[in-house]
């Protein structure tokens, strides 16, 4: 297993990683319909505080302050390349990632 770990670790993520940022940045983080979605999750989240719970949040891996909006990732890779070039609010990893394992 370690070895698997160690190559993960040390193997860069694709250049496929860069061209869906520069993606999400153009067409999707910045637009009408993220801004709406923000919106809307910060008013269920004031509307249901358990939703933002502080205590809850700080037992998470990864510290997410922002909200995704209009783009996230949805992978099933392991190597927690996503958190080289997108945002934590925008990935869902469907097997977690070797970095918590």
């Amino acid at each position: 297993w370690g070895q698997c770990f160690n190559d993960y670790r040390n193997t860069p993520p694709h250049e496929g990683y860069r061209l869906i940022d520069e993606w999400a940045t153009r067409r999707f983080r910045h637009s009408e319909a993220a801004e709406a979605i923000r919106v809307r999750i910060a008013r269920q989240e004031q509307a249901a505080p358990s939703l933002s719970d502080p205590e809850q949040k700080s037992m998470e891996p990864y510290h997410v302050t922002d909200r995704a909006g209009a783009f996230f990732a949805f992978t099933s890779n392991v190597d927690a390349h996503h958190f080289d070039w997108f945002r934590a609010s925008e990935i869902r990893e469907c097997h977690g990632n070797t970095e918590l394992y």
